[in-house]
């Protein structure tokens, strides 16, 4: 993982700084495009392979409580990221083009039926807030690992193997204007996670799931 998400973290880099973000009609990034197409199912893959995780919890190697934790886990998880995937779809208006109506025209700054769209003038200052804080919390979390043998957080918790990806993701965050680019490596960081976690479950092995570097 650790090659992987840095690879594809600096890819994403490289793009936006050679070819920006994507313009759109009134000449401000935007979101359209087969970038967006493909990484929108991504995450539905990632979600895919969250199911397909629960399907790999044996009985015989956890308690009944630490079970449903996980399988819990999991499922709201998985529900986030149909959230996320349904507001990047703006809940089906991309693929049914429906016309938007109401508010959604009034106050919607793209006129489509989702909820983020309503603040995009604040996005500049959501997503460096949200990059930066992540990228802060999980580094300090890296930076002074207590011996955890908690299968459960090791399970769940980011792998220090994403650090670069993570950093990558935050400096993209103050990068451009649209937040695209963010929003494509935080997609690769969802992936590369949600692949993790069936891996370990797939394979329960401690080397897997140790927080050490």
């Amino acid at each position: 993982m650790l090659v992987t998400g840095t690879l594809l973290g600096v890819f994403q880099i490289y793009y936006l700084l050679a070819f920006g973000e994507p313009i759109g009609a009134l000449n401000k990034p935007t979101s359209e495009g087969l970038m967006e197409k493909i990484y929108t199912l991504l995450l539905l893959l990632s979600v895919f392979i969250l199911i397909i995780s629960i399907t790999r919890i044996k009985g015989g190697l956890y308690s009944s409580i630490v079970r449903k934790k996980m399988i819990l886990s999991i499922i709201v998880i998985s529900v986030i990221l149909v959230l996320i995937i349904g507001e990047e779809i703006s809940w089906g208006q991309r693929i049914f083009n429906w016309d938007s109506t109401g508010v959604f025209v009034e106050y919607n700054y793209q006129n489509e039926t989702n909820v983020h769209n309503f603040f995009n003038p604040l996005m500049i200052y959501i997503y460096p807030t949200i990059g930066l804080g992540s990228f802060m919390v999980l580094f300090f979390i890296w930076l002074f690992p207590r011996k955890r043998e908690n299968y459960f957080f090791n399970l769940f918790f980011p792998h220090p193997s994403l650090f670069f990806l993570v950093f990558i993701m935050a400096s993209s965050s103050f990068l451009g204007g649209g937040g695209e680019t963010f929003e494509q490596l935080f997609v690769i960081f969802v992936l590369l996670y949600s692949f993790r976690i069936f891996m370990c479950l797939r394979f329960p092995n401690i080397d897997l799931l140790s927080q050490e570097t």
